[in-house]
């Protein structure tokens, strides 16, 4: 199915955090999956290691983002690479939400 339309094919709440499916093994894909995750304010993140290399892309706010040892925070327009078997976590500590 090449052409995905914006409706999610499924959505959960998981820690403050609702993540919406785009792509993923029910529309089709393979290999990749993609996600929109809505940050509520003030949500601190569960640290986590995924099995998969993970791209995250900044659509709208800023979120504080741990990748091994490295801390920073991204914000609108930022991308961030987390490898395969890294650590990672991604919190909201703003007032305002995230996507």
């Amino acid at each position: 199915m090449p052409h995905l339309t914006s409706r999610p094919t499924r959505s959960f709440q998981m820690h403050g955090v609702t993540f919406q499916s785009v792509v993923s093994s029910t529309t089709g894909a393979e290999e990749l999956a993609a996600w929109r995750a809505d940050f509520s304010p003030d949500t601190p993140g569960q640290a986590h290691t995924m099995s998969a290399e993970e791209v995250l892309h900044v659509l709208a706010g800023s979120l504080d983002v741990e990748v091994g040892e490295e801390r920073f925070v991204a914000r609108t327009g930022d991308t961030v690479l987390v490898p395969a078997g890294a650590r990672f976590r991604i919190s909201n500590n703003t007032a305002e939400p995230a996507r």
